[in-house]
Order: structure tokens, then sequence, then C-alpha cells
């Protein structure tokens, strides 16, 4: 004889009801896996949509830069390519101040904004060597 007090037997319905739960229970912790999966995907390509702007516009400050590189080459063996050098150092120094900008009014800090400061200032060095002839080829690289 067992030591345990006897139990009444469940119900068919019951029992089906049991089993119908823990189906669900089965079911609903995959479903939440994923959900919560799909949720965290969603809001990384939510952050970078939002940071595809600010790329664009590093990707065109540094092509503008790149232009200007050659103009400022160019410059040095034919006078007439100063104007071009002029044209293109001011739209660099113009997608440093929407960058800026953007930093500004997005209230951002840290290293990003500091950064396009510091590039500010030193593009605005070289781009004043650049329009008194005196870089060297070795600073145009």
């Amino acid at each position: 004889m067992s030591s345990f007090p006897a139990r009444p037997a469940l119900s068919v319905r019951t029992r089906l009801m049991l089993a119908a739960g823990l189906c669900a229970l089965l079911a609903l912790l995959p479903t939440t896996l994923l959900a919560t999966r799909y949720y965290a995907e969603f809001s990384d390509a939510r952050r970078e949509a939002r940071a595809l702007d600010e790329m664009r516009d590093w990707l065109a400050l540094v092509d503008a830069a790149d232009v200007h590189l050659v103009d400022a080459a160019a410059a040095r063996a034919r006078p007439e390519a100063e104007a071009a050098r002029r044209a293109d150092a001011a739209r660099v120094a113009g997608g440093l101040a929407a960058l800026s900008g953007r930093f500004a009014a997005a209230g951002a800090a840290g290293a990003r904004p500091a950064a396009v400061d510091t590039l500010a200032r030193s593009f605005a060095a070289l781009a004043a060597q650049a329009a008194g002839g005196k870089l060297s080829p070795t600073q145009l690289v």
C-alpha cells in the first residue's frame, strides 16, 4: 500500500485542457523569442536609416575634399585651376558647416562634433596654404 493519499482521477476533458495549455506554452515561447529578435532587428534598421543621411553628408564631404585635392595639385601647375580650387574649398567648408549644424540640431555631444570642428580648422589651414601656393606635393597626398 502506498503512503500517498489517493487522488481522484482527472477527467478526459481536464487532461485535454492541460495538454492544450502545455502546447500553447510550448508554442508561445519560440514565438516570443522570434518576435523579440525581429523587434531588435527592426530597431537596428531604424537607427541605421536615421544615420544614412549623416553618412551621405560624410561621403559627399570626402568626395569634395578629394576633388579639392586634385584641383589644388592642378593649381600648382595651372593658375587658371585656382578658381575651381576655391569653389571646391567653399564646397568642403559648406559640407563641414552642414555636418556641424546637423550635430548641433540633434544635440549631439562627444567625439563626432569635436572631430568635425577639428577637421574644419585643419581644412581651413590647408585651404589657406593652397591659396597662397605654399603646399608641397607631399602635403597634397
